[in-house]
């Protein structure tokens, strides 16, 4: 089909859905209770629309648009679905005078076999083999890189107020290495935060490094191996452009970067006064007696990089704000459009990944609360509605948004992300990522009472979840954030965990699954929610005072003898 006649379609497929009756909409592939929560019950809501959710996954998850890869006519026909939405549900454009915010693109990939890795001993040099024993990092302005320096270990690469991996050593002009994990005894935020090779590479460059040596660490191979590493080395990484034509890169301080195999790692620390096999089995054992030291050793890096540019957009819609002296302040509602598109390499007939619940459902989530915010009447603060591109390749198009925001930073309080709920079940509880970190928290779980919904801790601390969606760029400008996650109570678990083990990142995640569409306006529902309470509260929110992302990104901080007497307060009340 040719564009324009997709998107007809797309817009007939929704007016149908709006026009159907409700209880048809509600049933059709959906299962697993009535999405009923503490007297909340999702097919008697007033606003919120089952059917309306089939509508979006069922437009988005098609085999027309190919997955939705950035960069692609899927995305594009998808990006102009949202636009269309938001116009048909009276949003105004948030790109200028338009909903499509551009967003340029780089593909860079590096030639893994034309890379180098030696390492200078006693006068003589041994060459480790790529893919084998080491991977290059690749870089998006460079078409080669080289860097030749002195190696010194730093731990965990970690610099906090409890801990600081670099005390006692020089890193200035030296090539760091780094154990590619998150030290122990931090919570899961902050750990999948220190565990970013990004986060790794920049407190790196802080310090003055030339280049960085990533450790593979037992803890970190048991979800991601280096052999799975190397089978998708050389595929390219993604950023964004500026408008100096000058490719964002996160730390380009550094020269040069690789990251080690076990067999790697144990040739690089061979003389040096603590072996590799003794570090990780200290790292495995807390790692409570790990510091830096220098390593008998140098190391020269090198790599060649190919590059290719590509156009994409983030969709912007903005709902204006009723309060004289509040409507210049946004809260940001997001949702990755993307997806990860055709995988020719996949085995069997079908190669196209869909992404229904990665991330058609939580965008359809996010244009239905856009609908029902835009009926009803405004909240005192606006709200901002974007469908971001390339989450999938690293949260480009987030982290594109926030360099180059569409109203002043200062003026966006707080970012709510909606980044694959997973539509099997009635959730009766949520994981709300990021919440505890800032007033964001109380202010949720207050929000999620109104449908009976909990709040548990994070189940899988494993999965660095906090840092792997959009909200997380938010995060990183000081903006206080957070995404829901749906939970594990009842069946939530089996099923979650039955997804991401069959379906996530595959063609299976497809519209053959049987997707609970009330669960799916329940969703939606708890989001508003939320959106609506921070958006009508009298108070901006504010880091929780202390916090670790509060302090490191200078963000709103709340101050600490306010927040102990309102514990004292609370206490009162409870007592």
């Amino acid at each position: 089909m040719t564009r324009a006649i997709l998107i007809a379609a797309a817009l007939l497929l929704a007016a149908c859905g709006a026009d159907s009756e409700k209880t048809d909409g509600e049933a059709a592939g959906a299962r697993g209770g009535d999405a009923q929560s503490a007297g909340y019950d999702a097919a008697n809501d007033p606003l919120f629309e089952a059917r309306n959710i089939r509508a979006h996954i069922g437009f988005l998850a098609s085999d027309e648009l190919e997955g939705r890869e950035a960069g692609t006519r899927g995305y594009d026909i998808a990006a102009e679905y949202v636009a269309s939405q938001f116009a048909q549900a009276g949003l105004k454009p948030g790109a200028g005078e338009g909903y499509m915010q551009p967003v340029a693109l780089r593909r860079y990939t590096s030639d893994v076999e034309a890379a180098g890795f030696a390492i200078l001993r006693d006068g003589g040099e041994e060459t480790l083999d790529a893919r084998v024993e080491f991977l290059p990092g690749d870089d998006p302005n460079r078409t080669e890189t080289l860097v030749e320096a002195p190696v010194v270990f730093a731990g965990y690469g970690a610099v906090t107020e409890q801990r600081n991996d670099y005390a006692g050593i020089d890193a200035e002009g030296k090539i760091v290495a780094v154990i590619g994990a998150a030290p122990p005894g931090v919570d899961s935020s902050l750990a999948a935060h220190l565990a970013s090779s990004t986060t790794k590479a920049e407190t790196a460059v802080e310090q003055g490094a030339a280049g960085m040596i990533v450790l593979m660490a037992p803890e970190g191979q048991r979800r991601f191996s280096f052999e799975t590493l190397a089978r998708f080395a050389g595929r390219g990484s993604i950023t964004w452009i500026g408008p100096d034509g000058t490719a964002y890169e996160a730390a380009p301080g550094l020269d040069g970067q690789a990251v080690l195999s076990e067999a790697g790692a144990a040739r690089l620390f061979e003389g040096a006064e603590r072996s590799y096999e003794d570090i990780m089995a200290a790292s495995e054992a807390g790692g409570a007696d790990i510091a830096g030291f220098d390593l008998p050793v140098s190391v020269r890096m090198s790599a060649v990089n190919e590059h290719s540019d590509l156009a994409s957009e983030n969709v912007i819609g903005v709902v204006e704000g009723s309060d004289p002296a509040l409507k210049d302040e946004y809260v940001v509602l997001t949702a990755h459009l993307d997806h990860i598109g055709i995988s020719e390499r996949v085995d069997g007939g079908d190669k196209i990944n869909n992404g229904a619940m990665d991330n058609a459902s939580g965008t359809a989530a996010m244009l239905e609360v856009a609908r029902v915010t835009a009926s009803e009447a405004a909240p005192r603060r606006s709200l901002m509605f974007i469908a971001l591109t390339a989450e999938e390749k690293g949260l480009v198009g987030a982290e594109y948004y926030v360099n180059n925001p569409t109203v002043p930073k200062e003026s966006i309080i707080a970012n709510i992300n909606l980044d694959m709920p997973v539509l099997l079940y009635d959730f009766t509880d949520v994981i709300a990522f990021g919440a505890d970190h800032s007033t964001l928290g109380s202010l949720t779980e207050s929000a999620l009472a109104e449908i009976g919904v909990t709040l548990t801790p994070d189940p899988l601390p494993d999965q660095n979840l906090f840092t792997r969606s959009d909200h997380y760029r938010f995060v990183q400008q000081g903006i206080p954030s957070l995404f829901l996650m749906t939970g594990f109570e009842g069946e939530g678990e089996t099923e979650f965990r039955g997804f991401l083990a069959t379906n996530y990142h595959r063609p299976g995640d497809d519209l053959s699954q049987p997707l609970n569409y009330l669960a799916g306006a329940k969703f939606a529902r708890a989001n508003y929610e939320i959106m609506t309470e921070v958006a009508n509260a009298d108070e901006r929110p504010v880091w929780n005072a202390g916090d670790y992302f509060g302090t490191r990104y200078g963000g709103p901080m709340a101050d600490a003898a306010d927040e102990a007497g309102n514990a004292s307060g609370a206490n009162e009340a409870a007592n």
